[in-house]
């Protein structure tokens, strides 16, 4: 399995991040984090959160369509006009470098990963399990290898896909000591995902 070098992700004051992108202390964060394109999920995540009729509930989407360049596609500028109608509920960060995104999954309390594709290793979902959020995925991949449901709400891919995940977002908005038992097991779920054991397992593999 893969890794993460978690001595560039992990815990921040909250506070700041939120405050950029004037977002309360009182509300809970939802965040995407990923590129914005089809197969992460992204265009779902929004449909989804639509649905939710909190006023205090917001979404922070983080990333762009190309790391960090100018370009904006089709797809990206669809995603903008599909949220234009939430009263500002959803924020749309841009790209943010590597070294930066612990502090954004500290701000928020939920991350929502549901990507659509086969993901192979979806390391977005363990940085944001090693931060201590709960997780709102898919069974797509190797995801599965990777969480489990003592950390994450998993979704099925099917026709249903957003109405699942807008009702997986309802029980964790709704749920702040689920939330934190999910974080907690997240947290410990991550630590099985290090540098030291990743070289060591590959190591064996050569060996052999």
């Amino acid at each position: 399995k893969n890794c993460i070098n978690s001595e560039k992700i992990g815990f921040s004051n909250r506070i700041d991040i939120r405050d950029i992108y004037k977002i309360k202390d009182d509300d809970v964060l939802f965040i995407f984090v990923g590129r914005l394109c089809r197969e992460k999920g992204v265009k779902e995540a929004i449909k989804a959160f639509s649905k939710l009729e909190y006023s205090n509930a917001k979404l922070l989407v983080v990333g762009n369509y190309y790391f960090g360049t100018d370009m904006v596609s089709s797809f990206e500028k669809e995603l903008y006009d599909l949220s234009s109608g939430l009263d500002n509920r959803i924020v749309f960060t841009g790209f943010v470098h590597n070294d930066l995104l612990g502090n954004y999954y500290s701000a928020a309390d939920i991350a929502i990963l549901p990507s659509i594709w086969e993901e192979p290793a979806g390391l977005t979902i363990v940085e944001a399990m090693y931060c201590g959020l709960p997780i709102i995925t898919t069974y797509s991949g190797g995801i599965p290898e990777y969480t489990d449901e003592n950390c994450a709400i998993l979704v099925k891919k099917n026709k249903d896909i957003i109405e699942n995940i807008a009702e997986a977002m309802k029980l964790l908005y709704n749920n702040s000591e689920l939330r934190n038992d999910m974080g907690i097991n997240s947290y410990k779920k991550a630590q099985e995902y290090n540098k030291k054991d990743y070289l060591t397992n590959i190591s064996e593999v050569f060996e052999k």
